[in-house]
């Protein structure tokens, strides 16, 4: 399990960036280090751009990443997520954001970084996400 995190603390949201190999392992290790740094920061929003990290889940292993526990931490920690990738990820992410959503995690899956910070700041999805 090999990945590195830069986390910024933005005044209304952290940046956090994400490079690495895509595991189940490796994400759920991401995910846990997002929840530590809203709580170490006070913060309730973060923009994770995980563009830098390689590989991709099965649909069965991001199925089974989006229903974990720690991913309900996230929920009743009320945390708000907008996650960037593109290329041959963005559709699996929508995958994971739709099962996500529907376990009632607020996060939101764009190939769009400006978009992405609109509806973290906002309460909506920009038109064309």
């Amino acid at each position: 399990m090999s990945y590195a995190l830069n986390i910024t603390k933005e005044a209304d949201h952290l940046h956090i960036e994400a490079t690495g190999t895509r595991t189940p392992e490796t994400l759920m290790a991401v995910a846990k280090d997002c929840v530590d740094a809203c709580k170490k920061h006070e913060c309730t929003r973060f923009f994770l751009d995980v563009q830098g990290m390689t590989g991709q889940l099965s649909t069965i292993d991001t199925y089974q990443f989006a229903t974990k526990p720690l991913l309900a931490l996230g929920r009743r920690l009320g945390l708000k997520a907008a996650i960037i990738d593109v290329g041959d990820n963005i559709d699996r992410l929508r995958f994971f954001e739709d099962v996500a959503v529907n376990i009632g995690m607020d996060l939101r899956v764009f190939s769009n970084a400006s978009k992405a910070l609109q509806w973290l700041r906002g309460s909506q999805r920009p038109e064309g996400e």
